[in-house]
Order: C-alpha cells, then structure tokens, then sequence
C-alpha cells in the first residue's frame, strides 16, 4: 500500500516536472539554507573556540576595561587606571596560588627587511615566562630565554604568515629585522595559530619585554595574564589576585573593581551570547521558508485531491476504507516534500562545499543538521498534506463517481 502510493507519487511528479519543481522550491531553498546556515555556524563555533582556547584554557586575563559593547559602557570604565608593570610584579609577590605571572605589552610597529616591510604589523612583547601560556610552539628555531628577557637582547620570534611576507621563500631565523627602526635577530618561527573568518592569526612578532622598555620605555598599560599552580584553583587564584590587585588600588569593600578578570570560559560565553541572537534569527528565516513551503504543497494537494475525485470513488466503490485513502494522499504528500528535501540536500552541500573552496570561512557540515532537516522536512510533509488527505478520506463515493473532471 505504501510502496504503491510512493510509486504513484513518483510518477505524478515525473509526468509533471515543472508543476513538481515549483511545488517543492520552497523546501528546497529551506533545506539548502539550513545546511549553509549550520555548516556556517559550526565552522564559525569552532574557529573562534580554537582561537579563544588557545589563549589557555586555565588562565585569566587582567585588563582595564575589557571588552565595551555600548557608549554607556564606555564612559563607565574610562577613567580607571592602567594595569601597570608594577601590579605584574605586586601579583608575582604576593597571590601566592599564581603559578606563572606574563606581562605583555601590544603595539602596532613597522617591520623591515632590506627588500620588504610590513607597515604595521602586531608585536608582542611578552615577559620571560611566556612560554608556559602559548598555544603553539617553534616550528623552526628557539625561544627566547628568561635570561634574554632580563637583559633586553634585541631578539624577535616571527609569526609564520609574516615570516612568510618578509623572508618568502628563505630562512628567517638568523637574518636580522628593523621594528621601528631597531635592529632584532630573528631566532625563530612560530607555527601557525590559523585564521579567523579568513584573517590570519600568524601576522605577529614575538620579543622580549625587557628589550621593548630598553628601545621604548616603559609602557603606560600591559596586559596581565595569570596561570594557577593547578587548573582546579582557577577560581580560587582568580579571586587572589583581585584581592592584591584591590589592596594596591586602596579600595573599601563595596566598591566596584577597577578591572575586569577575564577566562577564556568568559570569552566563549560573551561570542556565544553575541552570536545566539544572529543564529536564531537565520534558523528563523529557514523554519520560515519551510512553512510557505508546506502552504505551497498542501495547495497543490488540494488541487490534486480535485482532480482525482473520480479515482477517489472508485476506490472507495471496490472497498478501499477511508484509512486507505488517507494513507495514500499523506504519503504522497510526504513524497513530494521529501524530494523537496533531497534536492536541497544535495544543493546545500555543493554551495557549502564550493564555498569552503572558494573562500577562507570554514564550513562544517554536521550530521545531526542533516536529521534535523529530514525531520522539519517530514513534519511540514504531514502537516502540509493532512488536511487534503482527510479532505479526500471524507468524500462520499457516490458523490464522487458522479464528479466530472
């Protein structure tokens, strides 16, 4: 019974190709919008929680204000003092629970070679334990050594893509670079952090802070970046250091910290939060292309249902029960928005796949998307043809036998 409705079906929408095409555009369309969508959005998951990890899962970061998402914000944080060298050291002394204390200072600087330059490129300069909050490690070289950090030797670790732009084709360790016209030996290529939403992570310079406060003072604002002794006292470490920190500043207890603490978990709830909103209102667009689609079919089976209504009474003359009648024209119902499906299936996995060919976003087709929109597609199939198939079930045969086409 159900083999023959399918196969009836089939050749309905065979001997019909335009009028099926039509009818399932909008699931198609609807289907290869989800897997785009869900391809886009787990690609876009997993590229920012790679990048936001791989600052450390078990540190925290001490910055004046954090990140400012509104006017208000800002005039609320902007007058609060810098995170200086002298609280790296007040941490390092006294939060007894911080097992690695970094102090690294950001700046913009030109970076040239004889024959190249990159006008602005992004140095870090990092104090002499940094090597224990790196996420990648030396892929040609050495690191710089606590030792070299003391005494400011001008020595610099370059990131792939702009070791790649500087030296293409060459060796970069043992050449020399000028950063802002200060002469640094290159002792080092890092490997390749990657890229976000197409933008490379790897444009970077990496050198002692000693030798940065040798060739450009001390800075007014460092970044502070704290690793517990264990990753389990994270919280506990955390909530050390806002003690120090809130002693040297000389604050009562119900004052508001003048900095923000942030762990990688904080940047990953913040992107999740800011992006929640997006996501929902593109699967909402999707979940609304599906709908019209289902209007479209359930109008088409409706039309059918008319133009069958003499089939319908024979059937019902010979002994088919009103169940059997149901039972065909929902599963050809079903039939129709399951090609509608497949169909966008196959057009949403080409255009993801020529997509992540085509440009540097990363796509990820997942299979639970895959069961996801086979069940919306069946769903819309059952509500889109339960009412043409009841309408057809309730016919009367005698009524029907008398119908004209």
């Amino acid at each position: 019974m159900i083999l023959e409705a399918v196969w009836i079906a089939l050749a309905t929408m065979f001997a019909n190709k335009l009028r099926t095409l039509l009818t399932v555009l909008g699931n198609i369309v609807a289907v290869a919008a989800l897997v785009l969508v869900v391809a886009f959005t787990q690609g876009m998951n997993r590229e920012i929680t790679r990048a936001i990890l791989a600052r450390g899962a078990d540190t925290f970061t001490v910055e004046r204000t954090g990140p400012i998402h509104s006017d208000e914000e800002w005039e609320r944080v902007k007058d609060r003092p810098p995170v200086t060298l002298a609280d790296v050291e007040a941490v390092r002394r006294d939060a007894t629970l911080a097992g690695h204390v970094l102090a690294q200072w950001n700046l913009d600087l030109p970076i040239r070679t004889a024959k190249r330059s990159v006008e602005r490129a992004q140095v870090e300069a990092r104090s002499g334990e940094y090597v224990y909050f790196l996420g990648e490690a030396v892929a040609v070289g050495r690191h710089f050594t606590p030792a070299e950090e003391r005494r400011g030797v001008p020595v610099v670790l370059l990131g792939s893509d702009l070791a790649e732009t500087l030296f293409p084709g060459e060796t970069a360790v043992g050449r020399t670079v000028r950063i802002a016209g200060r002469h640094f030996d290159v002792i080092g290529v890092m490997e390749p952090r990657g890229a976000i939403l197409g933008q490379s992570q790897d444009k970077y310079a990496m050198l002692p802070l000693g030798a940065a406060l040798a060739e450009w003072g001390r800075p007014w604002e460092v970044d502070l970046v704290v690793k517990p002794e264990r990753p389990e006292l994270l919280d506990v470490c955390a909530d050390e250091v806002r003690a120090v920190l809130r002693a040297r500043r000389g604050l009562r207890p119900l004052q508001e910290d003048p900095f923000e603490l942030l762990a990688a978990a904080t940047y990953l709830k913040m992107y999740r939060d800011s992006s929640r909103a997006v996501y929902g209102a593109l699967i909402g667009l999707v979940a609304l292309a599906l709908f019209v689609g289902g209007i479209v079919i359930a109008n088409v089976m409706l039309m059918v249902v008319a133009q069958r209504t003499r089939e319908i009474g024979i059937r019902k003359a010979v002994g088919a029960r009103r169940t059997h009648i149901l039972l065909q024209f929902l599963v050809e119902a079903a039939t129709l928005s399951l090609v509608g499906g497949l169909l966008g299936f196959g057009i949403g996995a080409a255009v993801t796949g020529a997509a992540a060919a085509l440009t540097p976003i990363s796509f990820s087709i997942e299979a639970w998307s895959v069961a996801v929109g086979w069940g919306m597609v069946l769903v819309v199939a059952v509500l889109a043809g339960l009412y043409p198939a009841a309408r057809a079930a309730r016919l009367d045969p005698i009524v029907a036998l008398r119908h004209e086409r």
